[in-house]
């Protein structure tokens, strides 16, 4: 296989994110792109297919009428000319392997799969990935081969693991009232059997459903709505996080640290500081 795109090739992404660093190798081009905490993209696509791996934050996804939520270790795919929007909930970065149309011509042709797009924790697929990342921070003189070699391993496992969105119908109308209801009560936890009730359908099925259409189970949206919610009191108020815990539906402070530093790759008492910084005129990021 030949590769046809060499640099100076311009990367068509991001088109609302900043790039902090890029690096082209192997006919790709890499970057590390950060997001604000409170930012959305309108619904919009790219010439060029691109493959991300989250390193912290929390964002919700929207490709077609599918929405995912996206948090710290996963993997999203979307082919060139899929439309797609984002919303940011905390302060995101995400490593991002952009493909231009002859390169992805090339990969597409043996691993058709790459065409259509996904969002997946996959274990094999995110430790691909993680790779990756590790190789664009290397400075060494195999960094180069190393970075594009684990590209391609990231590649090869995404076709290995089917992780494409589902061509099904689109979403039941009740998905929508079980959401919102999910959104409005995050602090509550609503059991399965409730939800179920209110939409009129069998737990199990409800189940199914959720998890084929948002890309997580129940339990895993209703944690990452409880840690959107602390995230913005963290950002907007003086709360204690002891209190913040405990308002968000947590045992205590240590289970609310554990899993807000699981989602968002930050401590909240850090997340809190940075966002501190970010409204403070003169502030760094």
């Amino acid at each position: 296989m030949t590769h046809h795109v060499e640099p100076p090739w311009t990367a068509d992404r991001p088109t609302f994110g900043e790039s902090v660093l890029r690096r082209h190798v192997g006919g790709f081009v890499v970057s590390t792109i950060d997001f604000p905490g409170d930012g959305r993209t309108p619904r919009h696509s790219h010439e060029c297919a691109g493959f991300t791996v989250v390193r912290q934050g929390l964002y919700s996804k929207s490709i077609g009428a599918r929405s995912y939520e996206c948090a710290a270790g996963m993997v999203t795919r979307e082919p060139p000319g899929v439309t797609h929007a984002e919303v940011y909930r905390a302060a995101t970065s995400s490593l991002l392997v952009e493909v231009p149309p002859s390169r992805f011509a090339e990969l597409a042709a043996i691993v058709p799969v790459l065409r259509e797009p996904a969002v997946t924790r996959d274990r094999a697929v995110v430790r691909a990935a993680m790779r990756a990342l590790t190789e664009f921070g290397a400075r060494d003189s195999a960094s180069s081969l190393g970075l594009e070699s684990a590209i391609l391993e990231w590649v090869t496992a995404m076709a290995r693991r089917p992780m494409g969105a589902s061509r099904g119908r689109g979403a039941p109308r009740w998905l929508a009232q079980v959401e919102q209801r999910l959104t409005d009560d995050c602090r509550k936890a609503p059991s399965i059997g409730e939800l179920a009730a209110e939409a009129n359908v069998h737990p199990t099925y409800l189940a199914s459903v959720f998890r084929k259409h948002y890309g997580a189970t129940v339990s895993e949206f209703l944690r990452r709505r409880r840690i959107e919610w602390a995230a913005t009191a963290l950002a907007n108020t003086d709360t204690p996080l002891a209190e913040i815990a405990h308002a968000a539906g947590f045992f205590d402070q240590s289970h609310f640290t554990r899993v807000f530093l699981r989602y968002t790759g930050q401590r909240p008492g850090a997340y809190r500081r940075l966002r501190r910084a970010d409204t403070v005129p003169g502030g760094t990021t």
